[in-house]
C-alpha cells in the first residue's frame, strides 16, 4: 500500500479530535474516565498514523505496547514516548466499563500531558502535508 498523505492526515485528525475531546472532558466539570479514554485513543491513532506512513498494516488493537513495538521498528525515536504513554493502555478498556478503576485527577492530568506531548512529537516526525488542517478559529471545530 503506497504512502497516502490523506490517510495519515485522517489518522492525525482523529488523534487531534481525541485530544480536544479529552481537554473538554477534563475541563470545568471533569469526566476523568472519558478524558483518559480519549488520551489513550489519541496516542493509539498517532502510532497507527506513523505505521501507515511507513506502509505497515496495523492490527485492530488498543494495546499501546504492541503498537510501540511495531512503530519503533520503523522509527526508533518513538521509544522516547513509550515510558510516558504506554501506561495509557489501561484507559482503553478498564475505565469504560463498570468495576473499572477510575483515574485520579492527577493521573488524568498526566494522561492529558502525555497525549499532548505525543501529538507534538509525532507531528515533528511526519511531513507537513500529512498534518491536519488548522482552522483560523480553533473554536470553530
Amino acid at each position: 500500500m503506497p504512502r497516502d498523505p490523506a490517510l495519515i492526515r485522517e489518522w492525525l485528525q482523529k488523534a487531534r479530535n481525541d485530544l480536544e475531546t479529552a481537554r473538554r472532558a477534563m475541563a470545568e466539570k471533569p469526566i476523568l474516565d472519558t478524558g483518559c479514554f480519549h488520551c489513550q485513543q489519541a496516542v493509539e491513532k498517532l502510532l497507527k498514523g506513523v505505521l501507515a506512513w511507513h506502509e505497515v498494516v496495523t492490527p485492530k488493537v488498543h494495546a499501546l505496547g504492541l503498537l510501540f513495538d511495531m512503530a519503533e521498528q520503523v522509527d526508533s525515536s518513538l521509544a522516547e514516548l513509550r515510558d510516558s504513554c504506554e501506561w495509557l493502555t489501561r484507559f482503553a478498556i478498564d475505565t469504560r466499563y463498570p468495576h473499572g478503576r477510575d483515574p485520579t485527577p492527577e493521573k488524568a492530568l498526566q494522561a492529558l500531558a502525555a497525549a499532548e506531548a505525543a501529538y507534538q512529537f509525532v507531528l515533528k516526525r511526519l511531513p507537513t502535508d500529512t498534518h491536519p488542517h488548522q482552522t483560523a478559529n480553533p473554536d470553530a471545530r
